[in-house]
């Protein structure tokens, strides 16, 4: 398995599309999501591979937690969504490791998704 931080790294420094900081953030969620549905639409035949897909989502989101309480630009209250959310998606992923479920992991699937859509209209 590569290194989290890594794949991170990689998916943001080839990232086409939306520019800056939120752009780079989307580009890795829609990375972490398109290995997880991966897994997904291959269920039966790619469970090999949904370990390194949950470990890189939770340390994706492990990240965007760490962030959130510096981020003087945020109020209060979306700091406060956005770390129960990452909260969330942090349990979800681990519950996955132990019983995966195509329900569960799609979950991920679509939150990722549809964060990454948020920061990329921002983005833009």
């Amino acid at each position: 398995m590569s290194n989290p931080y890594q794949s991170y790294q990689a998916a943001t420094a080839t990232a086409a599309g939306p520019s800056g900081h939120r752009g780079l953030e989307a580009q890795a969620l829609l990375a972490t999501a398109r290995d997880l549905k991966m897994v997904l639409d291959n269920w039966d035949t790619a469970q090999d591979r949904l370990d390194d897909a949950l470990e890189r989502n939770k340390m994706l989101w492990t990240f965007f937690a760490s962030e959130i309480p510096d981020n003087a630009a945020l109020p209060d209250e979306v700091k406060q969504n956005l770390l129960n959310l990452s909260l969330y998606v942090f349990k979800q992923t681990l519950a996955m490791f132990g019983k995966p479920t195509q329900q569960g992991v799609n979950s991920l699937v679509n939150i990722n998704r549809t964060l990454a859509t948020g920061l990329m209209a921002q983005d833009g």
